[in-house]
């Protein structure tokens, strides 16, 4: 009996170093293996981008030759990183580029073109909430808007959706209050010129998480605050998002599950059936970038984060990077080690007065959750934030019914374990970094080893 050939499906990516190519590729390579199929990874950079004032990547362009290879006899699918390949050029020639792959079955990732199978975002609901919220709970009147190039799908929706909030709320948009930029941080120019047009903003809507965190490194270099000054919202939810400082809020838009989704679209596509383009949802996330609160009543406020289903849901909430990564198992551990730990806090809640075995059990169930690595996949500042709701709430009833300084050493010494495992991860990363940088610096000196060496050869 003949043995049936392996699927080879492509991913077609501009570059492989940031953090939202990296995190749809993950989303496809977990998907391939978990369908057992072949993945080639094709980075070919951008199509048209202008070098000339970048003498360090003038040769970046040769990069494109990788879409040669993209052939039907080399591929059986492809999975499409359009927008991200085209956004220094226009629609009419990244549509020329994917005519070259018009017999090869493939879906296109977080864009939208006429005549294609595609899976992109809601650019709607999570923008929508979050610029309500400054508008209704901050009092946000003066708002702008740095965006992307708009032939690109997601830049020009997430736009549109400013527009139209904007206009819900009867807010006006003068032609200065938006400024578009290339999608990165490194657009310093761009951030200068709409800060100095926009000196009495308030709050400002980024299209993505990597122009917001350039928008306030320029705006921290002229003594301004995000989150007091200026309110900053983005877009993405990427890691650096949750660890910069002030934490950037911003819309949670699941890149791992949109490389998931277009590979399972492509092997439907191959598999006969009938594929058509779809929507994932998205959720607002906020953080400090979107100011703090005033002290709130933390007994009716906190008490409800030690419900079952808000427990469920907070897990989630801290958790999103366990989801399609191919880590159900390490998933399931930390999922266990912090449901444990909520029980035994909602039984220090629920005791009446002092109980130093139960408290033994609290700070025990603390190092079990942090021994679980728990620290590796959570959103510090969103889980900060069930902590501090908790202590709070516990604190309160405590002052009112005896055993106030017990709890209070009990949650000073988790905090105590937080920083101490934050700390233990920091080194982790330095450890891993020193040796990358040691293991490059090896690459380089083996590349200048050379056998009879002259001028030409070190040019």
């Amino acid at each position: 009996m003949k043995q049936q050939k392996k699927i080879t499906i492509g991913l077609l990516v501009s570059g492989i170093t940031d953090a939202y190519t990296e995190t749809v590729a993950r989303g496809v390579m977990h998907a391939a293996r978990k369908a057992n199929v072949n993945l080639v990874l094709m980075p070919c950079k951008y199509l048209d981008r202008d070098l000339s004032q970048q003498p360090e990547i003038m040769y970046e362009y040769q990069y494109n030759t990788i879409l040669a290879y993209a052939r039907r006899e080399n591929l059986d699918g492809l999975v499409i990183m359009a927008d991200c390949i085209g956004c220094h050029t226009t629609k009419e020639r990244l549509n020329q580029m994917l005519q070259e792959y018009r017999d090869i079955p493939s879906v296109l990732v977080a864009s939208k073109m006429e005549g294609y199978v595609g899976v992109s975002y809601d650019n709607y609901a999570g923008i929508k909430e979050g610029l309500e919220f400054l508008i209704n709970q901050r009092g946000c009147k003066k708002f702008g808007m740095i965006g992307g190039p708009l032939d690109n799908t997601d830049a020009f929706e997430r736009k549109r959706t400013f527009d139209e909030v904007m206009e819900a709320h009867r807010i006006k948009i003068e032609a200065h209050n938006y400024a578009e930029g290339n999608l990165s941080r490194y657009t310093t120019d761009v951030f200068q010129t709409f800060l100095n047009n926009n000196p009495d903003v308030e709050a400002v809507f980024c299209v993505n998480d990597d122009t917001a965190m350039g928008l306030c490194e320029e705006m921290k270099k002229r003594g301004l605050t995000p989150g007091k000054d200026i309110y900053v919202l983005g877009y993405d939810n990427t890691e650096l998002a949750a660890r910069m400082r002030p934490s950037l809020s911003t819309v949670w838009a699941d890149s791992n599950s949109l490389g998931v989704r277009g590979l399972e679209m492509v092997l439907d596509m191959l598999a006969g059936k009938d594929v058509s383009s779809e929507v994932l949802a998205t959720q607002f996330i906020r953080r400090e970038t979107f100011g703090t609160d005033k002290a709130e009543g933390y007994m009716g406020d906190g008490a409800r984060y030690l419900d079952m289903r808000e427990i469920e849901a907070s897990f989630y909430d801290i958790f999103y990077r366990c989801q399609n990564e191919g880590m159900e198992e390490k998933a399931e551990g930390i999922r266990k080690a912090y449901y444990a730990l909520m029980e035994k806090v909602a039984q220090l809640f629920e005791k009446d007065g002092v109980d130093a075995k139960l408290q033994g059990e609290v700070l025990q169930s603390i190092d079990r959750f942090f021994a679980s690595n728990a620290l590796d996949y959570a959103d510090v500042e969103r889980m900060m934030f069930y902590f501090e709701k908790i202590c709070n709430m516990i604190a309160a009833i405590r002052m009112r019914h005896g055993g106030y300084e017990e709890s209070q050493a009990v949650f000073a010494n988790a905090y105590r374990k937080i920083v101490d495992a934050m700390d233990a991860r920091f080194v982790t990363m330095k450890v891993e970094d020193d040796a990358m940088n040691y293991a490059l610096k090896l690459f380089v000196n083996d590349s200048m080893q050379f056998k009879n060496g002259n001028d030409e050869s070190y040019t």
